[in-house]
């Protein structure tokens, strides 16, 4: 079963126009696109970072690809009700070639994350749970796919802990990636 889901899914995703990085996972064609059960406008916020952590770093993959990954290795929660697995997020790192470090401690936050380092921040917010890609440049953080109706980067500012505490969000878990030397 989950086999032929992932494999509907993935074919209905190929169909879609979708390229580059992702700013707005409710705006057309991304939500429209399939994980597990449901549309990435209700729940794909976390194959998106992981999409968009790839095209980042300059290893883009088609999202649609970058999607079925994750449903096939069980990323999907009770079949993408809740999203991703917060696991599965660093397992699909390391998949790609990633050495990725976990800082679960907020006030950690923004050492863990090197100038020109990309990352994947998962918090909590009032109406459920998020994960957004991001760099950490010269200027500050800047995150992609942060808040509904975005069209680029969404600059986060000089400290993620800060961010957080503006829009008294919870702090759940820090995703590093560094390319492993090939």
């Amino acid at each position: 079963m989950l086999k032929t889901r992932v494999a509907r899914n993935l074919a209905a995703n190929r169909a879609l126009p979708c390229r580059g990085l992702i700013f707005d996972q409710n705006a057309a064609p991304v939500k429209d696109m399939r994980f597990g059960r449901f549309c990435s406008g209700y729940n794909g916020c976390g194959w998106i970072a992981v999409h968009n952590l790839l095209q980042l770093t300059g290893r883009g993959k088609d999202p649609a690809e970058v999607a079925a990954d994750l449903e096939r290795h069980r990323g999907a929660v009770l079949g993408g009700l809740f999203g991703i697995w917060p696991g599965a997020v660093a397992r699909a790192l390391k998949r790609e070639g990633y050495a990725v470090t976990v800082c679960r401690r907020v006030k950690r936050f923004d050492e863990a994350v090197p100038e020109g380092g990309v990352f994947i921040l998962w918090y909590a917010h009032r109406r459920g749970m998020h994960y957004v890609a991001g760099r950490r440049e010269k200027e500050g953080f800047v995150g992609y796919n942060v808040f509904r109706g975005d069209r680029g980067p969404e600059p986060l500012g000089p400290s993620l802990r800060g961010f957080l505490q503006r829009y008294r969000y919870r702090g759940l878990r820090l995703y590093v990636a560094e390319r492993e030397k090939e």
